[in-house]
Order: C-alpha cells, then structure tokens, then sequence
C-alpha cells in the first residue's frame, strides 16, 4: 500500500510540471463558476449540472494524463510496484484524486456562492443531506469520466487525435442516450457501452432535492461504468505491456 501511495505522489508531481493540467483546470473552474452566476436555482438541478461537466473535465483532464506518462517511468514503477496490473491500479487511483478535487471544488463552491448571497441562492431550501449526496454525486461523476478518458490510451490508440475524437464522441453519446433512446429503443442494445451522463440530468433535473433511491441507482450506474473501464483498461494494458 505505502509502494502504491509513494506512486500517486510521484504521479502527482509529474503531472504538475506539466502543462497538461491548466487547461481542464481553467475549465472547470470557469464553468463552474457560471453555472452559479445567475440565481436563484435549485439545489439538486444545479449539481447534476455540475456533475455533468465534471464527468466531462475528468475524461479530458484523464488523456491528457496518459500522454505525459514517461515511459521509462512507467517501466520502473511497474517494477517497484510487482507488475503492471498493480502500477496500473495505482493510475486509476491517481486519476480519480485528480477527479476529487474537482468534486470538492463543485460541491463545496454553491455554499460560498450561498452566503455570500444572504443565504438566498436557493429557489427552495435543500435538505441536509443534499451536500454529502452532491459529493458522492461528483465522486462517482469523477470515477466514470477519469476511466473513460484513461481508456484511450497511448498504448491502445496511438493516433492522440483519434483519440481525442472518440473521446469526445463517447462522452457525447453518453449524454445523449436518453435522446437516443427516443428516436429508436433498439439504440439501448449498444448505448449501455457508453458512460451513463445523460441519467443524471434524468433524475436530478428540476429537483431541488436528491430523490434518494433514484439517486444512489444513478451512482451506481456511473461508480459501476468507471470500475468496469479501469478493469477493462488495466486488463489490455497488461497484455499490450509496453510495445
């Protein structure tokens, strides 16, 4: 365990002398931001919003990640940690800290917003449980946008702007599943290939609270789409290795 967390750090700080995370970074925090500039608005409508643009900051930010990854790094790491399943595990784990912070930041940034405001941005008060669920919202939002992203790896799509196209793409139908799924239902034989957006927007949109039993369904649609990337993605990359 001390192996794997000494890697996520040393992950960390090789991101940040990069480049790579300004732009989802800026991006993130601006949407956010604007998300919250007009008000009055409801609590539960608000953060699937916010969720939403996470889960598609977190893919991004996640293939920008995975082409800075040092090689050279990668194999000595891999050698440290006992294999490349475990190195890639410590990746998963990395991307989706990476994604915590921009939970943080989304759930937490409505309550500053909140009282600066006289405690009147809110068209009708959300119940207490309303911050743990938009954290756990974003946590899950986080996971499935991260391993997305990861997914398209160097090592499985050379092409960087393929790559960024599929992404964009998978992202894109995934939010428009439920659109989809209207013009024909014999699009829902392929649409569950792709992340589960557009459920979020389903059940929270208009709500000024979290129905719960929809709510934690819907998580777990997008905590089960992230854990079955990252299997997928740790299962090709350890028969690809580093060819």
């Amino acid at each position: 365990m001390r192996q794997i967390v000494s890697t996520i750090r040393y992950q960390m700080d090789a991101y940040k002398r990069t480049s790579k995370p300004a732009m989802p970074g800026f991006a993130l925090v601006v949407l956010v931001a604007l998300l919250y500039a007009v008000i009055p608005v409801y609590a539960a409508d608000s953060y699937a919003v916010s969720a939403t643009i996470l889960c598609f900051i977190s893919a991004w930010a996640a293939l920008t990640y995975a082409d800075v990854e040092d090689p050279v790094s990668q194999q000595i790491l891999t050698l440290k940690l006992g294999g490349i399943a475990r190195y890639q595990m410590a990746c998963t784990l990395f991307l989706w800290l990476l994604g915590l912070i921009g939970a943080l930041y989304a759930t937490l940034l409505p309550l500053l917003v909140n009282a600066l405001n006289g405690f009147r941005m809110y068209k009708e008060a959300p119940a207490a449980s309303a911050i743990p669920m938009a954290l756990l919202l974003h946590a899950c939002a986080a996971l499935a946008g991260t391993q997305t992203g990861a997914l398209l790896h160097p090592r499985l799509i050379q092409d960087r702007r393929l790559a960024m196209f599929l992404l964009v793409a998978i992202m894109m139908i995934g939010f428009l599943k439920l659109g989809i799924h209207q013009v024909h239902g014999a699009f829902r034989a392929v649409t569950w290939l792709f992340p589960p957006v557009s459920e979020i927007s389903e059940v929270l949109s208009g709500e000024a609270n979290f129905p719960l039993g929809q709510s934690f369904a819907m998580m777990g649609k997008l905590f089960a789409y992230g854990v079955a990337a990252a299997v997928l993605r740790i299962g090709l990359l350890s028969r690809k290795r580093f060819a």
